[in-house]
């Protein structure tokens, strides 16, 4: 098709197209939208518009609309047309597209098309989805007129008239995604003539998701650590658990010793600092310290204070602290470090004792637990040997030839007075033909089924 355009001066073209330089922009929020400024393909028709098949336009399938069109649906590409300027970049799309391009001769054929492409998304998860209209300058209401869907729903219906300029307005949905793929859609509802509703700048962009939900597993981890000699303390050696546990100490804490640098404690005031290493995977349900000292203390975690008592009497069972830490406690490896200050007091050690009782327990739901991906892991070793021995007989079968026959007898002696001889015997007959050998038919088949290993695996949940 030839479109009319109204005629501008090389001046106002350059000025234009100037102009434009200092609109393009990046925007970093596209990631999720495939050519959603429809920079690709670039229009390098003289007419700074051309027209593109879905397979050139990266991101987009293009379809006519009913009632218009005529062969493969087409998207119009505009590159700086009359110096209107575009939202994004350097190009924008037109919805009311063409049959044959610059070079033809077609004009106001109905070429309405829709555009679409599935982003991917996150179910559940909240999006804003954006995009720039204009009307189409110089043209009506009724030739511009917009439809943007979400996931097959409409959430957007725009017109407006044109006017000498392009005069784009952002319009944003905040919706939400049902899937791992989502489909978005444009539509151009205006008169079908090859005029009209142009968009740019579609994007889409992750707002939230919501958090994940609570593990139900029922084979949840519990991991507890305690006041006893696989505790070191800071700047030396492992802590000590004490022989002479005072009459006042009547802190309860099962699975807990009594800890100190040293046994007996030297009763002088001090502080001595005690640390544990400990690692936590999946989700973290809770984390409970239940702790008593003689004195005061501090609690860290990876060194920043996450507990403390100043009191001088955390000793006894009315006194000794329970802390919820589940909010500190992370997964990844950890360091728990506790601080214990002995107040001054009496040189006696059994009369100004210090001491540490505690215990840190953690409970974690497996990621496995709550929907994440498990590894099984088969070794299998195998040393197979065949000894095959096969043997066939052909039945044994032998036949002989016949025997010759007897050699005839000798002639008849006559009584004679010549002293003739009897004749000489006849030749033996010829020996009869050989038997035919037949010889039995025989075979061998041999079959090897090795079954090596068989693996069941069962993962609960």
């Amino acid at each position: 098709m030839t479109k009319t355009f109204p005629k501008l001066s090389r001046t106002m073209i350059v000025a234009s197209l100037a102009l434009m330089g200092f609109l393009v922009s990046v925007t970093l929020a596209q990631a999720q939208v495939v050519n959603g400024s429809f920079e690709t393909p670039i229009v390098n028709a003289p007419a700074l518009w051309d027209i593109f098949i879905t397979a050139s336009v990266p991101g987009w399938t293009i379809e006519w609309m009913p009632s218009s069109g005529s062969g493969d649906p087409k998207l119009e590409l505009h590159r700086g047309v009359n110096g209107w300027l575009p939202q994004e970049g350097l190009q924008y799309a037109e919805l009311d597209t063409d049959w044959d391009g610059p070079g033809g001769g077609i004009n106001n054929e109905a070429a309405s098309v829709r555009i679409s492409q599935n982003v991917p998304t996150k179910t559940e998860c909240t999006y804003t989805f954006s995009y720039q209209f204009s009307p189409r300058p110089g043209t009506a209401t009724g030739d511009n007129h917009l439809k943007a869907f979400w996931n097959g729903s409409e959430v957007g219906d725009h017109t407006g008239a044109g006017g000498s300029q392009t005069n784009w307005t952002q319009y944003s949905h905040t919706v939400v995604a049902t899937g791992v793929s989502t489909a978005i859609k444009f539509e151009d509802h205006g008169t079908p003539n090859s005029l009209g509703t142009f968009l740019d700048n579609v994007v889409v962009t992750e707002d939230s998701c919501p958090p994940p939900p609570p593990c139900e597993c029922t084979n949840q981890v519990t991991q507890t650590m305690f006041s006893d000699t696989s505790n070191t303390v800071v700047g030396g050696g492992n802590a000590v658990a004490l022989t002479f546990i005072h009459s006042a100490w009547t802190a309860l804490i099962p699975g807990a010793t009594w800890i100190w640098e040293e046994n007996p404690v030297n009763p002088v005031i001090e502080t001595k600092s005690f640390e544990k290493n400990f690692t936590v995977s999946g989700t973290v349900l809770s984390a409970q310290l239940d702790i008593a000292s003689d004195n005061s203390y501090k609690v860290f975690i990876d060194n920043v204070q996450v507990a403390a008592d100043p009191a001088e009497n955390n000793f006894q069972l009315l006194t000794q602290d329970i802390h919820n830490l589940t909010a500190v406690v992370t997964p990844g490896t950890h360091t728990l470090r506790i601080e214990v200050s002995n107040h001054p007091g009496s040189n006696n050690p059994q009369s100004n004792p210090a001491g540490l009782l505690y215990k840190f327990e953690v409970k974690t739901c497996p990621d496995k637990c709550c929907g994440g991906s498990v590894t099984v892991t088969n070794n299998n070793v195998a040393t197979v040997t065949n000894n095959v021995s096969t043997q066939a007989s052909t039945g044994s079968n032998s036949a002989g030839g016949s025997s010759a026959g007897d050699g005839g007898n000798g002639g008849s002696v006559s009584r004679s007075s010549n002293n003739n001889t009897g004749g000489h015997g006849g030749r033996g007959g010829n020996g009869g033909a050989g038997g035919v050998v037949i010889t039995g038919n025989a075979n061998a088949n041999s079959s090897v089924l090795n079954k090596v290993n068989t693996n069941v695996t069962r993962i609960r949940r």
